[in-house]
Order: C-alpha cells, then sequence, then structure tokens
C-alpha cells in the first residue's frame, strides 16, 4: 500500500512492473475486479456487450493491449473516503510511481475511484496513446485521471494525441466532447456471429451488433 500526505494518490504502475513485480498476482486480482466493475456499469444498462473486459487475470496486460513497451496504468486510490471531493478540487492528490516493492495490500476495492492506461501506437504518422482501462466510481475522478494522462503526454514531448474508441451505442461520446477530444468520423460497423463473438474484436462477446466509433484529443 503506497505511503502518501495527501488524501489521494495516483498509483503509476509501468509494464515492466505489472509484468515482473513479485506481488504480480495480488494486484491483478483487485484491479481486473475493480476495471471488470467499472465496465459492468455500461455492460449491464445497455446489454449489448456480454463478455468481461477482462475475462482471466493471467491476460490482465495482452487484454487491454498495455503489454507493449512504452504502456502504463494509473489508479486513483482515496485513503480518506470523506476528503474525495475537497481534495479533486484542490488537487491534493500525490503521484507516486509502484516499484517491485509496492502492494495494494490493505487497499478495499471502493477506495480505488477510478483508473486509465495508455499504450504508444501511431494514428495517421502521428505518435499518439490509446486510452484504455478506463473507469470512475467518484465525480471528478474520471476527469482528473484524462488529465494527467494529458499532461504526461505533454512532458514525454513526443506525443501528439490521445486516441480512444468506445462502443457508440454506450452515448459517452458527449463526455470525452466534453473533455477535449473531438470524432474522427470514423465509425466501425461491428457484427456478431452465431456463437455470439464479435467478429472485428477477437474474444469480445456481445448481444447484437454494434458500432464503434473513434475519437481523438491533439496535444499540439
Amino acid at each position: 500500500m503506497p505511503n502518501s500526505d495527501n488524501p489521494i494518490t495516483i498509483l503509476r504502475f509501468s509494464k515492466d512492473i505489472l509484468e515482473e513485480s513479485p506481488n504480480r498476482q495480488g494486484i491483478l486480482n483487485l484491479l481486473t475486479e475493480r476495471i471488470n466493475n467499472g465496465y459492468d456499469q455500461n455492460r449491464k444498462k445497455y446489454n449489448i456487450i456480454t463478455s468481461l473486459r477482462i475475462e482471466q487475470d493471467k491476460d490482465f496486460l495482452r487484454e487491454l493491449g498495455i503489454h507493449k513497451d512504452g504502456s502504463f496504468l494509473m489508479i486513483l486510490i482515496a485513503h480518506d473516503l470523506e476528503l474525495v471531493q475537497q481534495s479533486l478540487k484542490e488537487g491534493n492528490i500525490s503521484l507516486i510511481d509502484a516499484t517491485n516493492e509496492t502492494t495494494l495490500d490493505g487497499i478495499e476495492h471502493d477506495q480505488i475511484l477510478g483508473t486509465i492506461a495508455g499504450k504508444p501506437m501511431e494514428f495517421q504518422l502521428q505518435k499518439a496513446w490509446e486510452v484504455t482501462a478506463f473507469t470512475s466510481i467518484a465525480k471528478g475522478a474520471g476527469k482528473y485521471l484524462l488529465r494527467q494522462v494529458e499532461q504526461e503526454a505533454i512532458i514525454k514531448g513526443d506525443v501528439e494525441l490521445l486516441y480512444i474508441t468506445m462502443v457508440q451505442e454506450h452515448g459517452l461520446v458527449p463526455y470525452y466532447v466534453a473533455n477535449g477530444f473531438k470524432e474522427t468520423g470514423t465509425v466501425y460497423f461491428c457484427q456478431v456471429d452465431d456463437d455470439g463473438y464479435v467478429k472485428q474484436i477477437p474474444g469480445m462477446k456481445a448481444a447484437q451488433d454494434f458500432h464503434s466509433v473513434e475519437l481523438i484529443k491533439s496535444l499540439k
């Protein structure tokens, strides 16, 4: 459990730490449950996607696509739930890089206010980070995490934009537009086969055909 002088901590895991930490299993068990629960909000509300976001924690990195070099995962941890909104508003939040000694022992599920991950990619010849594993259970937590990823990308210097795809029917496009993203105009029609698998997305299952929409946020 990370030590922090502030009521909230952003704990940042590199891909290497998630792969090599001796505490890996406990970390991935908790994060798999937390991320799946986050995605379940829309999965159960709309009944379009039927598979879990992460089917097995042993495939955690690959299922999120953060097995590539340069990928990372950040989680927002509350040490005092009564001070969450004040801390998000005032920015009383510590940023800590996880090490091989880091554990999530003692962290309860509801203390993890949000998660977000980034993975390097190229979009129309521009260097980008694709945003994934994005969940939030506290007002303002998602916005804060998006802003943190944006700041990290700007500091890195060579990342030109953020990229994200989502199920159009889940109704989240306006949220991202309000946070500075714009639609690229590309919408993919995703079809479900007779066994319930999405033809265009390996491993995903759905109850019906749906659309996947692209959004980007320029950092230049």
